[in-house]
């Protein structure tokens, strides 16, 4: 099984640029500004606190991790839609729970892959 691998400059910051990082994940997910553009007000927020910048390199795999993560959460939650409209009250009982519980999970380990 392999590790998580080396630590990114990103989860290198200290918890006082918790936030900023939060911000700035954020504003990526929302998809209205430019990455650089994000990029260049988080490290003014950094060099604010007399904290490390991020360069791009590390900026750009750590929003490209991000698009990819976000691109199957959506391709999960179109999959458990399908699923969901088949599961109505007069046909779920317990077994059908744990099932349906289960397929979750698979449906997530296939999609990681």
């Amino acid at each position: 099984m392999a590790g998580r691998g080396r630590l990114s400059s990103l989860d290198l910051l200290p918890d006082e640029a918790r936030d900023d990082l939060l911000w700035a994940l954020a504003e990526l997910n929302r998809r209205e500004r430019t990455q650089a553009d994000i990029l260049f007000e988080l490290n003014d927020r950094l060099e604010a606190k007399g904290l490390e910048t991020i360069s791009r390199s590390a900026f750009n795999r750590k929003s490209m991790r991000l698009a990819k993560r976000t691109m199957q959460l959506e391709e999960r939650r179109h999959i458990y839609a399908g699923i969901a409209e088949r599961l109505t009250p007069e046909e779920v009982g317990n077994a059908d729970l744990v099932l349906g519980e289960f397929l979750k999970t698979l449906l997530d380990e296939l999609l990681d892959e």
